[in-house]
């Protein structure tokens, strides 16, 4: 296993044992009702990867995040197995990392590379809107509150706020605004399980910086793969 997944395949395992023993506490009773819809809020716990990132750029320590928000489940067969859901959620990330982003005079954004030993901390945080999309298949019924699913689909994100912020020995650095990075961020998504235990994927299709941040050296092509869990509740 490559060293970079250990450290998600900790925390995922982490909480998988927490998700467990939550979903156990929550089974509840359900009314029959023949025109039921599924899972139309959801919160869930990721943990952030750099993709295609260059040589010499790593991660070091957690990074992770949080999504929460509301699906509009509408489903398109006579049995509502089938269903499409969009919906609206926030999204709060934070990744560790040795891409030191500092300004000049000149208020000119600059990017460099450190050893993880030049620095104490280094952290980008961001907030965002997303849109997700889904292509749902369950096999629910209405009077089952545990069932299977598979929902492949699309989430576009839109940046309201950043901070990149940076600390070594008294030195301090935060930026919470221009920093490079893209505004809008997309990508197909799979949330996948059984019951209350959910696993979840994101693959991000664009680049996380700017062209312009890229021609002032920040790294090219590099985008964010995020793996974590998932809970659904009607």
């Amino acid at each position: 296993m490559k060293k970079s997944l250990v450290k998600p395949f900790i925390f995922l395992s982490i909480l998988c044992e927490t998700w467990l023993s939550l979903g156990y506490s929550q089974s509840v009773s359900r009314e029959v009702d023949s025109l039921f819809r599924e899972d139309q809020f959801f919160v869930g716990f990721q943990y952030n990867l750099l993709n295609n990132e260059p040589s010499g750029v790593a991660q070091y320590g957690l990074s992770g995040g949080i999504q929460l928000g509301v699906i509009r489940d509408m489903p398109i067969s006579k049995n509502r197995r089938w269903s499409i859901g969009i919906g609206l959620g926030y999204e709060l990330d934070y990744l560790n990392h040795n891409i030191q982003i500092s300004k000049d005079s000149n208020n000119q954004l600059n990017y460099s590379v450190l050893s993880l030993n030049d620095f104490d901390s280094n952290k980008l945080v961001t907030h965002a809107l997303s849109v997700p999309f889904e292509f749902r298949w369950r096999n629910a019924t209405p009077s089952e509150d545990k069932f299977f699913r598979i929902y492949p689909g699309f989430r576009l994100s839109k940046i309201l706020s950043n901070r990149a912020s940076f600390k070594f020995n008294s030195e301090e650095l935060k930026y919470t605004s221009q920093i490079g990075l893209e505004t809008w961020q997309y990508g197909p998504t799979l949330s996948l399980g059984y019951a209350q235990f959910n696993l979840s994927i994101y693959y991000g299709l664009n680049k996380m910086f700017t062209k312009e941040a890229m021609s002032n050296g920040a790294p090219a092509d590099m985008s964010k793969l995020k793996l974590g869990l998932i809970l659904y509740i009607l």
